[in-house]
């Protein structure tokens, strides 16, 4: 897996996590299935929205995930965060979305839960 940053709008450095040539994990859910990049670099350092839909968690980028160009520090971040929460409750903490996000975003799920104020699940 290969880690790229770049830079948004606002100033702040953004990973993505690059599977393959052909695959990018979504910020939201981190489904890998996604063909296309979510982001539109401009040059090696700068990223925009590609304003596509993610098909597993159905989040529009630049759309929904939107902070603006002067948002503070940790504002897109913060919006992924709200966004898998909301994803989360949509699919009822199923056990394969938790594990695809434990898998693919380096958090342990029990924390996402403790967040949240949820049981941590066995």
């Amino acid at each position: 897996m290969k880690i790229l940053k770049l830079k948004i709008a606002n100033g702040d450095t953004i990973e993505i996590k690059q599977l393959d040539e052909e695959h990018y994990a979504c910020p939201v859910c981190r489904s890998f299935g996604y063909g296309q990049p979510w982001f539109e670099a401009e040059g090696d350092s700068f990223a925009g929205p590609s304003f596509d839909i993610c098909p597993c968690c159905k989040v529009q980028y630049g759309l929904e995930d939107s902070v603006g160009d002067t948002s503070q520090t940790g504002a897109l971040d913060k919006r992924w965060e709200e966004l898998r929460i909301q994803w989360l409750n949509k699919m009822d903490w199923a056990a394969w979305a938790l594990e695809q996000l434990k898998d693919n975003l380096g958090v342990e799920t029990h924390e996402i839960e403790r967040k949240e104020g949820r049981k941590p699940s066995a």
